[in-house]
């Protein structure tokens, strides 16, 4: 096959008259060849273009090149070019050829077989194929290749650049710029002579630069060698897509592998993309290994890398609206990055290293709702030969899978694997060994002591805020019941026995220190009316109130709750004239749930519900007077029983929590004074002490259909309190209590509950 000569002709086009040619229409092309077969049409008519003849391709204007050597030409807005090869009778092909030519917006050139160097698409569309002849019975009897040297692409803001490389065409020396997109494809063409095959040529492109705000894209059957993506590009090479060589990245490049369907003229497949030798070369470069939508849901997709540097960050990744996982197998890795991972349910990524691994890695799994289903040796998330003890790490030391905490452990027994587990084993170096045993050690030595329990599986983040907010709303109801019985408890005295309404707000910070650690903060408001009936030897109190209270919760995991609680009530006391009285509540609350729960990794999981509960107090004790002072014994019960539960996070996790249940029992006693100032305001203040114990063990809370957790909150608190009631003698009175408690065990505590309110009497 015969080539043009490409010596440009003396004296090359200038800047300006390159500037004239796109804004004045005077463009002037330089062509040379042996049999000059090139022409324009345009709108208006059809004309010989000789060397050197001047023309402006726009307004749907067509320049066709075959077997012919041009230069500097500018493709504008509606305008065509093409660039072919001449097959003459002889046998001879003359390549056309086409140097330093540039594509503006809208404008297109075509390479059908024949060359173009140094090109600058701006927003226009190169597009480089094959040419071929056919014969009078349809024969293919020529095929030929495109070519392009030293070509950069870049785009408008109203328009990408695009350089398109298929049909077995070859690219050199590409520069890819913001907003270009260049596009190497199809699979396969062929040369061919007299019906018969010459030659298989395979799309390529070598030496492609990818830089900020470019892309490029590898389909099926497409090859680059020796690639650079620098900061804030892209390369993605599709299934079936291959690249050789070097491919480097620098900056924030990106680099996309993908698996997924591949398509024939008969069957479908599935193929990956494959890689010879990737590099991460910075910290925020990364390679993405994803699965594309369409691939079977059945095992893992293989994703193939020879040589892998990562210094930067390797993620698996599905397609949105796809699923399953990836298997990354890998031959030699180094280097000091992150590989970002997924697993649930049964399955998980996979990565698969079957030569040699230098370097020390972090390993990033992604937190899931799912439950991890897998025995009692834990998920196999990595092969890696040659595997160190340090070589593998979780990046904030466990990851959050359904009900549980899981982390990284290297096999005891085969070193170069590495499983989650719900255990977190402790890494200890290999121990240097004595410099000078014993040579007589002892015959039999004292067996080691076999293998202790298993220790306790750690709830994972979203459990523990689960079975936390469980546990606030007893708590709630419980914070309203001690405020009525505050209220009722001003009335056991026998001057105090008159109808009236009255309100007060409430206050209590609740702290609980144990495997599900939070803090909760409760505030409201309760108000009431009551009505006295005089009988022998004793008098009747009944009345109604209502009452509002949000209870915030601090989970010490990270990550907030919310209770917000509506009831109403009854109540009545009966107080004898010789001071004995029995105290009687009945309550009912709906309760609305909000759950925002932060998982190991600090996302932000959200949950909702809402439920009744019903309860109910007994009290009994004695009002006794002396003299100035007073004393009251008490015994309390109190039950308490809400609905169940069930939402699910935003992650998928399902909780199931039983109806909340309290059973308590309370003594106590109260001991107080009663002085009245010069203003004839009388004061009684308070101290109280009281122990108080939950019976109730078995608040169950199930995740995910399957782990149930024994939410036991039953101990023994002492209470400690002082307060103060004031009597205006103007049908007004004020009280303010304060408290304290905390439990036996240590793990409950209030660090202050407290109510001030007011009571007007009829």
């Amino acid at each position: 096959m015969k080539k043009q000569t490409t010596n440009g002709p003396s004296g090359l086009t200038t800047l300006a008259t390159l500037v004239s040619a796109i804004f004045l229409g005077t463009l002037p092309i330089y062509a040379q060849g042996a049999t000059p077969s090139k022409e324009i049409i345009g709108e208006i008519a059809t004309k010989d273009v000789s060397a050197e003849a001047q023309a402006i391709l726009d307004k749907g204007q067509y320049l066709r090149l075959s077997g012919e050597v041009a230069y500097d030409l500018v493709v504008g807005n509606n305008g065509l070019g093409a660039v072919a090869t001449e097959m003459k009778s002889s046998g001879e092909a003359y390549r056309g050829q086409l140097h330093r030519a540039q594509i503006l917006e809208g404008g297109s050139l075509n390479i059908v077989g024949g060359d173009v160097y140094d090109t600058k698409v701006v927003g226009g569309e190169l597009s480089v194929g094959a040419g071929q002849g056919i014969g009078g019975n349809g024969e293919v009897l020529w095929h030929t290749h495109g070519t392009a040297t030293d070509t950069t692409v870049s785009g408008t803001a109203q328009s990408m650049g695009r350089f398109e490389v298929d049909d077995g065409a070859y690219a050199n020396n590409s520069t890819i710029n913001d907003r270009g997109w260049m596009l190497v494809s199809f699979y396969q063409g062929w040369d061919q002579a007299q019906g018969e095959s010459l030659d298989y040529r395979q799309v390529q492109a070598d030496n492609t630069t990818v830089n900020q705000g470019g892309i490029l894209s590898v389909y099926r059957g497409g090859l680059v060698k020796d690639t650079v993506v620098n900061d804030g590009g892209l390369a993605v090479l599709n299934e079936g897509a291959t690249a050789e060589g070097g491919f480097d990245v620098n900056g924030s490049g990106v680099v996309r592998l993908s698996s997924g369907k591949q398509y024939d003229n008969i069957n479908t497949t599935f193929a990956a993309a494959t890689a010879e030798r990737i590099s991460l070369h910075d910290g925020a470069s990364e390679l993405e290994l994803l699965r594309l939508e369409g691939a079977p849901e059945a095992g893992r997709s293989l994703i193939q890398v020879g040589e892998l540097m990562n210094n930067g960050a390797v993620r698996f990744a599905t397609e949105a609206a796809g699923k399953g996982y990836i298997k990354a197998e890998v031959d030699r890795l180094s280097g000091s990055g992150l590989f970002d991972m997924r697993v649930g349910g049964m399955d998980g990524d996979f990565l698969n290293v079957t030569e040699s691994v230098d370097g020390q890695f972090q390993v990033n799994v992604r937190d899931s709702g799912d439950e991890l289903d897998t025995g009692s040796e834990g998920y196999h998330l990595i092969h890696a030969n040659g595997s160190a003890q340090d070589s593998f790490s979780l990046v904030s030391g466990a990851v959050d899978l359904g009900a549980y905490k899981y982390y990284l452990n290297q096999d005891q027994t085969n070193g170069d694997d590495w499983h989650l587990s719900t255990t977190n084993q402790e890494v200890t170096p290999n121990p240097d060994p004595e410099p000078n045993p014993d040579p007589n050690p002892e015959p039999n030595p004292d067996p080691e002591p076999g293998p202790g329990p298993t220790p306790p599986k750690d709830p994972s983040n979203a459990t523990s805020g689960v079975i936390a907010l469980a546990n606030a709303v007893p708590s709630v109801w419980d914070a309203e019941l001690t405020t009525l019985r505050t209220r009722m408890g001003d009335m056991h005295a026998k001057d105090s026995h008159e109808s009236g309404v009255w309100g007060k707000v409430i206050s209590s910070r609740h702290k609980v220190n144990n495997f599900v650690a939070y803090k909760q903060d409760t505030n409201g408001f309760v108000l009431g009316a009551d009505k006295s009936f005089a009988r022998d030897g004793a008098d009747l109190l009944v009345g109604g109130m209502m009452s509002y209270s949000n209870a915030d919760i601090d989970y010490n995991r990270g990550g907030d709750g919310k209770v917000d609680s509506y009831s109403v009530g009854l109540y009545g006391t009966y107080l004898w004239d010789n001071g004995y009285y029995v105290d009687g509540v009945l309550k009912a609350n709906r309760f609305s749930l909000t759950n925002n729960v932060k998982t190991q990794q600090g996302q932000t999981l959200k949950g909702k519900d809402s439920l009744y509960g019903f309860g109910a107090s007994l009290e009994a004790g004695r009002h006794i007077v002396l003299d100035q002072y007073f004393v009251e014994p008490y015994a309390q019960l109190s039950a308490f029983k809400g609905q169940s539960s069930d939402y699910t996070l935003s992650n998928n996790l399902k909780a199931d929590v039983d109806g909340a249940k309290s059973f308590k029992a309370e003594l106590g006693a109260t001991l107080g004074a009663s002085f009245e100032t010069q203003s004839k305001i009388a004061f009684k203040p308070y101290m109280r002490l009281a122990v108080s114990h939950e019976f109730a063990d078995k608040n169950n809370v199930t995740i995910n259909r399957t782990e149930k957790f024994q939410n036991d909150n039953s101990g023994t608190v002492v209470k400690y309190g002082l307060g103060v009631n004031a009597d205006f003698k103007n049908q007004w009175s004020a009280f303010a209590e304060l408290n304290y408690a905390k439990g036996y065990d240590g793990h409950v505590e209030m660090p202050y509950s407290g109510q001030v309110g007011v009571r007007y009497r009829f």
